[in-house]
């Protein structure tokens, strides 16, 4: 039998649509699916963070689920999920409830221990949530090379011909950073705006959560990294006591920069339980 970890977190106020979508809907679909065999759910006391472990039968009906329906079950939660979900597969050794036996280590002598005493169900959920807040650990990238990382990986994407070369990436040091704006500098000395992305409101209380480009400038690559930086700014170790905190200047790359960059990249995606799979033409030379 196989486990597929899926862990969630969700935005404010949203644990109860999510708990309703999940009966009325994903339930359902997931008893249609070949070799599904049972669905646990796990909801921390926030109600922000939550994870679904889901039984299969064998690793290939996981990874079928994956691969398929697991894209229809994205879109229905995709309106509360905060970030991008933590996904992991791995191979139940022991169930109290599906009568799953680990296998026997081989050994010279018996063991003359105490006889092991199964968790009970609660137990067994703290362990559970216990192991995934473990799992949450920072990542060993800081902040100011990470978002650098990103602008040099869509460097290609962001520089107008007529412009001088250099793209500065503001925020605010804090705790938490609410915003990131990246600014590139136009061939007229003055700043042109490339993208913002709001964490909360925007000036004035204008609704502005998630991504926006400005003056012709798009790069889809950029959006998705900066959606995962910016959604797990927690994970990643803090640049925010340097000298000239909050302003972050990139400059054109060289081809190795482009390699440390991908590297970097590659990294905090990995460590996620995700695949960085955007690499600049600069990197593969």
């Amino acid at each position: 039998m196989f486990a597929r970890r899926l862990f969630i977190r969700l935005k404010p106020n949203k644990l109860g649509e999510f708990i309703k979508t999940f009966e009325m809907n994903i339930i359902p679909l997931l008893r249609e699916q070949e070799g599904f065999k049972d669905e646990i759910t796990f909801a921390a006391p926030d109600g922000i963070e939550v994870l679904a472990i889901i039984l299969w039968d064998r690793r290939a009906n996981a990874d079928t689920y994956g691969a398929s329906v697991y894209k229809d079950v994205l879109r229905m939660l995709g309106t509360m999920i905060a970030g991008t979900p933590e996904v992991a597969t791995t191979e139940v050794m022991h169930s109290t409830f599906h009568h799953i036996r680990a296998p026997v280590a081989l050994s010279s002598s018996p063991d003359t221990g105490p006889l092991h005493q199964e968790p009970s169900l609660s137990e067994l959920k703290r362990n559970i949530m216990n192991s995934v807040t473990n799992q949450k650990s920072a990542i060993k990238i800081e902040l100011d090379r990470i978002l650098t990382s990103a602008v040099v990986l869509s460097w290609q994407d962001l520089l107008h011909a007529t412009h001088g070369g250099l793209i500065h990436i503001e925020y605010a040091p804090g705790k938490t950073l609410q915003y990131l704006k990246v600014w590139e500098l136009t061939g007229k000395g003055e700043w042109s705006l490339v993208c913002e992305y709001w964490m909360s409101c925007g000036p004035a209380g204008l609704p502005r959560d998630g991504m926006t480009f400005s003056n012709d400038y798009h790069s889809a690559g950029l959006t998705d990294m900066l959606e995962l930086i910016m959604q797990h700014q927690d994970r990643f170790s803090d640049s925010l006591g340097r000298p000239g905190a909050g302003l972050i200047q990139v400059t054109l790359p060289t081809a190795q920069e482009s390699l440390a960059a991908t590297a970097c990249m590659r990294q905090a995606y990995e460590s996620l339980g995700l695949t960085f799979a955007h690499i600049p033409a600069a990197a593969m030379a």
